[in-house]
């Protein structure tokens, strides 16, 4: 019955495209079949389930935009930044090498993009949401994740972004640090716990979370 029922949710999204007459991208196509079969799961509308995604992402971003201006205050107008990015050239060029006791590729976000080999996603180290007032999306340091951050629930790149987010929660509304701002320690550690729930072994994970806390310095971040 499961397998017939999933034919059938392919059988109505192809119905549903066709008739339309416009070419659908093919990424698109097997986003939306993902989303209608989560939606049916879920007992709601395909409309209902991509609304309450909107909600969450918006959501995210508006608690991005208070973080990153609590760190643009910490940092005083801006100054580190200036500094980091001077500096933050040679910690670019370091990068985009295998640790050796880590087994893992640690980029710039650029670097990764670009790289033919990086078949997954680029997942930054200091989540851009939080730090991309002050590192360039582009020159954030990556590690590549398998999956939808959003979407595809249970694939590495979607549980790293589920467990930071327990960890953004105790400084939201209803959490037990609402009105206070992480400590640059406590989001390295948060860190640490996200990359090891997305899979990363404990010497992958702290490889990373090293490279990530260099980058934060080179930006003038530190307790």
């Amino acid at each position: 019955m499961e397998q017939m029922k999933g034919s059938n949710d392919l059988m109505f999204l192809e119905r549903s495209m066709s008739d339309s007459g416009a070419w659908v991208n093919p990424d698109e196509k097997l986003q939306r079949l993902k989303d209608t079969v989560a939606a049916r799961k879920l007992n709601i509308s395909l409309a209902q389930y991509r609304h309450g995604l909107k909600i969450i992402e918006n959501t995210q971003k508006e608690f991005a935009k208070i973080f990153s201006k609590r760190i643009r205050d910490r940092l005083g107008g801006g100054n580190a930044n200036r500094a980091g990015e001077r500096s933050n050239q040679r910690l670019i060029e370091g990068a985009g090498s295998i640790g050796l006791d880590s087994d893992i590729l640690i980029d710039s976000y650029k670097n990764m993009r670009n790289n033919p080999d990086v078949i997954g996603q680029s997942h930054h180290l200091n989540q851009d949401a939080a730090f991309r007032d002050v590192i360039p999306k582009n020159d954030g340091l990556c590690v590549e994740l398998e999956g939808n951050a959003f979407r595809d629930v249970g694939s590495p790149h979607y549980s790293a972004h589920e467990n930071l987010e327990s960890f953004w929660n105790n400084f939201r509304s209803k959490g037990d640090l609402y009105g206070d701002t992480p400590k640059i320690s406590d989001y390295n550690s948060a860190l640490y716990d996200s990359l090891r729930a997305a899979g990363l072994s404990d010497a992958q994970a702290k490889v990373a979370v090293q490279n990530a806390a260099k980058q934060q310095l080179q930006y003038g971040f530190s307790e």
